[in-house]
């Protein structure tokens, strides 16, 4: 159970947020381990993108029974409808951590009211 709650808690500190920008300026301007991009009618999740000429390459993440599969692949920057990067969001942290919280009080207070 905590290692559902802790799991909880961090996929719920972080949201992908819409760019403006083109693929290239998000990929060149920072280090970004990954990036979201519509592309193909898709989202695709990329880790560790970059440019390689009028490309962007990456790898994306699958699980197959129990293994993990790292695919390369490759978009025309051309196809690429809109990116997206993972940032830190404190409304959705404040959140999880109220929701944490409440449960621990809620379990804290059935435990004490059993031992009365």
């Amino acid at each position: 159970m905590v290692i559902l709650a802790v799991a909880a808690f961090a996929v719920s500190c972080t949201s992908w947020n819409h760019r403006a920008v083109s693929v290239e300026d998000v990929v060149r301007s920072r280090e970004v381990p990954r990036i979201r991009i519509h592309a193909r009618g898709e989202a695709v999740i990329l880790q560790f993108p970059r440019i390689l000429g009028d490309s962007l390459v990456g790898s994306t993440t699958t699980a197959k029974g129990m293994r993990v599969l790292d695919d390369r692949v490759t978009y025309s920057l051309a196809e690429i409808e809109a990116v997206e990067v993972e940032e830190f969001d404190g409304d959705r942290t404040a959140s999880a951590v109220g929701s944490l919280l409440g449960a621990w009080l809620v379990v804290l207070l059935l435990a004490w009211g059993s031992t009365t």
